[in-house]
């Protein structure tokens, strides 16, 4: 079982995992402003796993931490994995930040 780790970087990519693999999606976020990542629904075949974040190690007010977001693959799928960061309250709004990822699980090993 590997894990595979998908960040902002990523944006436009495709990544590649296998069946019984883990997808972790590491995010910068800050909950105190109101923008947070939310994820389109996932394809079959993917499944949450984890969902937390993590608060930064800087003692300063209003420091961004990490949201991780960990996917099992429990069956081979194509997907594309879409997410955006924004006020939930304001989805008519533009994101603040997108990322869509392609996600290629094969069907063999």
């Amino acid at each position: 079982m590997a894990t595979v780790v998908v960040t902002p970087a990523d944006d436009g990519t495709v990544v590649h995992a296998a069946v019984g693999d883990r997808v972790e999606l590491r995010l910068p976020e800050n909950p105190s402003t109101g923008y947070l990542w939310q994820l389109d629904d996932l394809a079959e075949g993917l499944a949450i796993a984890d969902d937390r974040h993590e608060q930064a190690t800087s003692a300063l007010p209003g420091a961004s931490g990490m949201r991780i977001v960990v996917l099992a693959v429990t069956a081979p799928c194509e997907h594309v994995l879409a997410a955006r960061r924004g006020r939930p309250w304001e989805a008519d709004e533009p994101a603040v930040e997108a990322l869509r990822v392609a996600i290629s699980v094969p069907g063999g090993r």
